[in-house]
């Protein structure tokens, strides 16, 4: 049985991250050179707020685990808020960020299901998809993983995959698109973000005064948050500055209710970013 799928499915996001990391430029400036190119829509809303991902990956859970495609309950987030900084950090930690699907079936049953920008070891195959190429890894009970990488999108894709189906349709084929008939795809319950276990990058930026440290550590110790290493870099008494955390293992709950206190803070100056690390 397949047990876990992860992707990059948005050639968009990915060539963004990819070009971002190459040359240290900013999101908004990489995101205008790819509307020149192509390669992003004049609203990019649906590439870059995660939801083209998050339709794809809505599909990949039905044909994976034979349940009824429910992109309601996916927890979607996406690569607009990343910064170079974030980008440098992940690199000097031996890490790739990219926006990542995943679907893996829960030990109760239920189907975790989310879409966020995640670091992955460089060592990881999707780590090493660049560009506008899209990739997909693939966990077994018994035959371990499996990877496959190609474009997702372009003519030359796009145009193979509508002539593959006229072509069907010709020959009076009528393939199921999920292996069965919807009628018979199961209910299976959705989980997403908040019962994902595993380590956490936090990023926040916070006005450069005495005692920030003080204020964040117990909404952390209140969440049973524990802190692997602390970065941060440069100090300005007029501009903020960003702190980078590396946690250890704990459930999404945890960091969703300590980023919703440490927004209240004063001394915090922008939303919290919290992407998960996952070790594939």
């Amino acid at each position: 049985e397949i047990e876990a799928v992860y992707g990059i499915m948005n050639g968009t996001c990915n060539y963004i991250l990819t070009t971002m990391e190459q040359t240290g430029q900013d999101f908004t400036t990489v995101l205008n050179e790819a509307q020149k190119l192509g390669y992003a829509e004049a609203d990019p809303s649906l590439d870059v707020d995660g939801g083209d991902t998050g339709h794809k990956l809505s599909l990949l859970t039905a044909l994976a685990f034979g349940c009824r495609p429910d992109f309601e309950s996916l927890s979607v987030s996406g690569i607009r808020a990343l910064s170079a900084e974030d980008i440098r950090i992940a690199d000097e930690l031996g890490y790739r960020i990219k926006l990542i699907g995943q679907a893996r079936r829960q030990k109760s049953g239920a189907i975790l299901q989310m879409v966020a920008p995640s670091l992955i070891p460089k060592t990881s195959p999707l780590a090493n998809v660049s560009g506008v190429l899209n990739g997909l890894l693939i966990e077994g009970n018994h035959v371990g993983q499996s990877f496959v990488a190609g474009r997702g999108a372009g003519s030359g894709p796009t145009a193979s995959s509508v002539v593959a189906d006229l072509i069907d349709i010709a020959r009076g084929q009528n393939i199921l698109p999920f292996g069965k008939k919807v009628a018979a795809l199961s209910d299976a319950p959705k989980t997403g973000f908040a019962d994902w276990k595993g380590a956490f990058y936090i990023r926040l930026v916070v006005a450069d005064r005495p005692g920030v440290i003080a204020d964040v550590s117990p909404i952390l110790r209140d969440a049973h948050i524990s802190i692997e290493s602390l970065i941060q870099r440069g100090r300005s008494t007029e501009q903020p500055v960003s702190i980078m955390m590396m946690t250890h293992d704990t459930k999404g709950q945890n960091i969703l209710d300590a980023v919703q206190k440490m927004k209240q803070l004063d001394c915090v100056m922008a939303d919290p970013l919290v992407m998960p690390v996952l070790n594939i």
